[in-house]
């Protein structure tokens, strides 16, 4: 297999999944990934550090060989308690036939360069990285989901995160170091200077806030290289928006795809806790702002 088409293989054919931590990227990454052509990848701790690459071919190589050929070969992550577990995406037939046929990596490659497979990536809070990933990964699209900040918020920290421990953890990756808590990369502004003094509450509306302000920019500057829309809609509309994916990315529903959309049901709204004495200013100012904008309750 030549070098040329070892370089372009992800042209024209990735899709980038993201949105900040609890917006449901995962049941979308799901839906999306376990439609075919495709192979998924759950993940990846090098998205988060792209911009250490320059403009290079490197990520887009890194990403084929240790997740997308992997996936396709049949030797992905078998624990069916994790998120990546390979039968979410791919049938378990299809699984064992392509690990029985691919004995070789050039027999994997040649299956996806033959076909029209599409490579599908999912990863939380990259919205900041979208603009960089054109050079890397030239044709690249977007699929940027939006959840109700307060109901983000809530689960953000039903999850433990953001408090100090969080966010000095070594399993949080790329992290500003701070002698008192870390922060991460994609935080702006004013914002850096106040983090580590701030409760948790303030920090994630404070992430929210700025990786979906990210993915909006992107979204305003190229239409047509990111679709975006709401976490609740997509919820309360799965059937649509899997049409809607099978039309804009030419795959088609699996099985799987209708098992995952049929174990949504309808959305509810859950109980969300009052935040509006907890999250600090100057962020709140802005958190709320932000909602507005996008037209969320605030509460």
């Amino acid at each position: 297999m030549n070098g040329r088409l070892m370089k372009n293989i992800l042209k024209n054919k990735l899709i980038v999944i993201s949105g900040f931590g609890r917006s449901g990227t995962t049941i979308l990454g799901k839906v999306l990934g376990s439609m075919q052509p495709s192979v998924y990848c759950f993940e990846p701790p090098i998205m988060k550090y792209l911009s250490e690459f320059g403009l290079t071919n490197v990520p887009a190589k890194i990403l084929f060989e240790t997740h997308f050929l992997q996936e396709i070969q049949g030797r992905g992550n078998m624990n069916s308690n994790d998120w990546s577990y390979c039968e979410n995406y791919r049938d378990p037939k299809i699984i064992q036939f392509n690990r029985d046929r691919l004995k070789r990596r050039e027999d994997a490659i040649k299956l996806l360069s033959e076909g029209d497979y599409k490579f599908i990536l999912k990863g939380t809070e990259l919205q900041h990285h979208f603009e960089l990933m054109h050079g890397l990964f030239p044709g690249v699209r977007f699929v940027h989901i939006i959840r109700n900040g307060f109901a983000s918020v809530n689960s953000a920290i039903s999850r433990g995160w953001y408090t100090d421990d969080y966010c000095n953890s070594d399993a949080v990756e790329n992290m500003i170091p701070h002698f008192k808590c870390d922060i991460p990369c994609f935080i702006g502004g004013e914002s850096v200077l106040y983090w580590p003094d701030w409760n948790p509450e303030t920090r994630a509306a404070c992430a929210w806030r700025n990786a979906t302000a990210d993915g909006i920019r992107y979204k305003n500057k190229y239409p047509d290289r990111c679709i975006q829309f709401k976490y609740e809609d997509f919820i309360s509309q799965p059937y649509n928006y899997a049409h809607y994916f099978r039309e804009k990315f030419d795959l088609y529903s699996s099985r799987l795809t209708r098992k995952h959309i049929d174990s949504i049901g309808s959305y509810e709204s859950n109980s969300i806790r009052d935040y509006t004495k907890t999250i600090l200013e100057p962020e709140f100012s802005k958190f709320i702002k932000l909602n507005k904008k996008l037209k969320y309750n605030l509460a």
